[in-house]
C-alpha cells in the first residue's frame, strides 16, 4: 500500500488506497442434497487519485499490479468527477475500539460443521414432510480491511461475518409454498433448532389456503417485510440522492415526518452487526446516526463527497458495495426502535386481519415517492389473533410516508436481527390488498 501511495503521489496531488483480503467459505444444499463446498480467497486493491482536481479510480486483484493500478487511475482522472472533498486524517474513536468485530467461533467454524448443520436441517424438514425441496446455505468470512491516504491516515481492522439461510418449497397440486428463514452477524450464534421449528410451523399453517377479498385491512408486517417497508426511507436519506435533488427530503431536516413512535438509525457500531466497522470505505470513523428520531427527520447518511455537497459532516457511510467499486453513501446497519407490547399481544389486539412475512418485487416501487408495492410471497389471514392459513395471489401497495405517519397502530417490543437490519413487527391500519378472489 505504501508503494502504491508513493507512486500515486508522483502522478497526483492526493491519493487513497483501500485493501481487502481474506477468505470466504460457503456450503450450500439444493433439493435436500449437498450441492457445493467452496473456499474462495478474497483480495482487492483500490486506488483513488486526485489529479488536476479530478478523481481517478482503478482497482486490481493482483498484488504485483502497482504500476498498472496507478497508471489506470491517472488515465481515468482526465474524465473523472471534480474532487470537492478532503481526505480524512482522523482515526477511529475509542468507542469503536471497544467494539468486537472478530469472533473466534465464526473463524473456527469448520466446513464439516456447516455440512453437518445443513444435513440436520434437511433431516428435520424431511421429518415433517418428505416432499419438501429443502435448500440451505451457510457463509463464513474472515477479512482484513485497510485504508491509507496521503493525509497520513493509516487504519485497519480484522472482521468475521457469518450468514445462514434455509427453508424449502412444497408443491402440492397447483399450490407451491415457500417458507424460509435467514440470519446474519459477526458471530455464528444462530439458534438453528428454533429457526427450523419456525419454518416447520410456517409450513403447517401455510399449506392451508384461505380466501381473502380485496380491500383494506389491518396488517402486521414481520421484520422481514418491514425491511421492504423501509426501502423509501433508505432511498430518501441517501446523501447523494439528497445532494442531487432526487430525494424529496432535501431541506426538510427538523420536520416531523412520521409518527412520534418511529425512530430509525444507521448504526455502524452495532454489536454483532453485519455492517459494523471501525471506519467506512474512505477511512471515515463509523457512528450511530439518527435518521428519524421520534418521528422527526434529523440526519442523512453521507460519504465524503455528499457531505461537502450538503455542507454536512460525513457520517461514515462511504460504503464499497463491491470491493472493486468506489465508495458511495449506503447503510451500515439499519435499526428501528420497538414498542412496549409483545407480538402475541399485538396479534390478539388486532383480532382479524393479515400478517405479511415476505414480499416480492418491492424493488420496483417508486421509493422516492414513498411507494412500496409488490406480491405477497408469504402472508397469512389472521382470525381471532391466530394465523388460520395462507393467502394466495395477493398484492399490496403502501405509501410508507403516509402509513408510518397516520397509519401506525403499534410496534412490537421484540426486534429481530436480520443481517444488517434490526427491526420490530409493525402493525398498520388501512393497508390496501388486491386479490384475484
Amino acid at each position: 500500500m505504501e508503494k502504491i501511495l508513493q507512486n500515486a503521489l508522483k502522478a497526483g496531488t492526493d491519493a487513497e488506497v483501500f485493501r481487502i483480503s481474506g477468505t470466504n467459505r460457503q456450503v450450500s444444499f439444493e433439493n435436500g442434497r449437498l450441492k457445493k463446498v467452496d473456499c474462495e480467497e478474497v483480495f482487492c486493491l483500490a486506488l483513488r487519485i486526485v489529479k488536476d482536481e479530478k478523481i481517478g479510480f482503478a482497482s486490481t486483484t493482483r498484488e504485483d499490479d502497482v504500476e498498472g493500478l496507478v497508471k489506470r487511475a491517472e488515465e481515468v482522472s482526465e474524465f473523472g468527477a471534480h474532487c470537492r472533498f478532503d481526505l480524512p486524517s482522523k482515526k477511529f474513536s475509542d468507542e469503536a475500539k471497544s467494539l468486537s468485530l472478530y469472533s473466534k467461533r465464526t473463524a473456527g467454524l469448520s466446513t464439516e460443521a456447516m455440512v453437518e448443520n445443513g444435513l440436520e436441517i434437511v433431516r428435520q424438514l424431511h421429518g415433517y414432510e418428505p416432499q419438501i425441496h429443502v435448500f440451505c446455505g451457510f457463509g463464513v468470512n474472515a477479512t482484513e480491511i485497510a485504508v491509507m491516504n496521503s493525509k497520513g491516515l493509516e487504519c485497519e481492522y480484522s472482521k468475521t461475518s457469518a450468514g445462514v439461510g434455509f427453508g424449502g418449497r412444497l408443491i402440492e397440486g397447483k399450490n407451491m409454498l415457500t417458507c424460509f428463514e435467514s440470519r446474519g452477524g459477526i458471530d455464528f450464534d444462530f439458534d438453528l433448532a428454533a429457526l427450523t421449528k419456525k419454518v416447520i410451523e410456517d409450513f403447517g399453517i401455510g399449506r392451508k389456503n384461505v380466501p381473502l377479498a380485496a380491500g383494506e385491512y389491518p396488517v402486521i408486517f414481520t421484520p422481514h417485510a418491514v425491511s421492504d417497508l423501509l426501502l423509501p426511507v433508505i432511498a430518501c436519506c441517501n446523501g447523494r440522492a439528497v445532494a442531487k435533488g432526487i430525494s424529496p427530503w432535501k431541506g426538510r431536516q427538523g420536520e416531523a415526518m412520521f409518527d412520534p413512535r418511529i425512530s430509525i438509525y444507521d448504526n455502524g457500531l452495532l454489536k454483532n452487526g453485519v455492517g459494523s466497522a471501525y471506519f467506512d470505505g474512505e477511512g471515515v470513523p463509523t457512528q450511530k446516526t439518527g435518521i428519524i428520531e421520534e418521528g422527526v427527520l434529523e440526519h442523512f447518511i453521507t460519504d465524503l463527497d455528499s457531505a461537502v455537497a450538503l455542507n454536512l459532516k460525513p457520517t461514515g457511510n462511504g460504503i464499497r458495495s463491491r470491493h472493486m467499486s468506489p465508495p458511495a453513501p449506503s447503510i451500515t446497519n439499519l435499526t428501528m426502535d420497538g414498542g412496549d407490547i409483545s407480538i402475541d399481544e399485538i396479534m390478539k389486539k388486532m383480532g382479524d386481519g393479515v400478517l405479511i412475512d415476505r414480499l416480492m418485487g418491492t424493488m420496483m416501487g417508486n421509493h422516492f415517492g414513498g411507494v412500496v408495492s409488490g406480491n405477497i410471497m408469504l402472508g397469512y389471514k389472521v382470525e381471532g389473533g391466530k394465523r388460520v392459513g395462507r393467502i394466495k395471489d395477493a398484492m399490496i401497495s403502501v405509501n410508507t410516508f403516509e402509513a408510518l405517519k397516520t397509519g401506525l397502530v403499534g410496534l412490537s417490543k421484540e426486534r429481530i436481527a436480520l443481517g444488517n437490519f434490526v427491526l420490530p413487527y409493525v402493525w398498520l391500519k388501512g393497508v390496501n390488498i388486491a386479490t384475484k378472489g
